[in-house]
């Protein structure tokens, strides 16, 4: 579909915040009008989840909603989706309230505007000195950020961030086997 974002949403056990991220999603306007193709996939949720996904699921008709039948994983929820994305641009979006819906327009226009096949966030971290494995954590991802904005020649500032937007192309050759 023509200057649209496909957004998938995969999801396990989230009833405490799947409503509140639906309701983002739903009033989140996009970047240059663009449209929104959203696929919300329950990874066979034991909470609740799956059911308070099945009885909304007639009211919000724009939305698509997948039922898995085992947990394997959110990678494995991003392949389900593979062929189900229309959008020009493709973005998984978590469902537990780490990122705000209104990020994606950041995402969606440097794509645009600087024509980029990949884009990928970052999070603003505040370190609490008083854990040292949020230290090590912190160390651990600025370590791998550096490497891998080294060895692809781009500056990338939080490698570990999931929110993460692909071009059509770039998503569609891409063949990721772990769930």
């Amino acid at each position: 579909m023509k200057n649209t974002l496909s957004i998938i949403v995969p999801v396990f056990n989230e009833i405490n915040t799947i409503k509140i991220v639906i309701d983002r999603l739903k009033k989140l306007k996009l970047y240059k009008n663009f449209k929104k193709q959203i696929i919300i996939v329950d990874d066979f949720s034991t909470d609740g989840t799956a059911e308070f996904l099945k009885k909304i699921e007639r009211k919000y008709h724009n939305f698509k909603f997948v039922f898995k039948k085992e947990n394997k994983g959110k990678g494995h929820s991003q392949r389900v989706c593979k062929n189900l994305t229309k959008g020009d641009y493709i973005v998984i979006h978590d469902a537990d309230l780490e990122y705000d819906p209104k990020d994606l327009n950041r995402l969606l226009k440097i794509a645009i505007d600087y024509k980029k096949e990949f884009v990928i966030g970052y999070r603003e971290l505040s370190i609490d000195f008083k854990h040292p494995y949020f230290i090590l954590r912190e160390a651990v991802v600025k370590s791998i950020s550096l490497l891998t904005s080294i060895l692809y020649n781009q500056r990338i500032t939080d490698v570990s961030c999931c929110h993460r937007l692909f071009s059509r192309k770039i998503w569609k050759s891409i063949s990721p086997k772990g769930n």
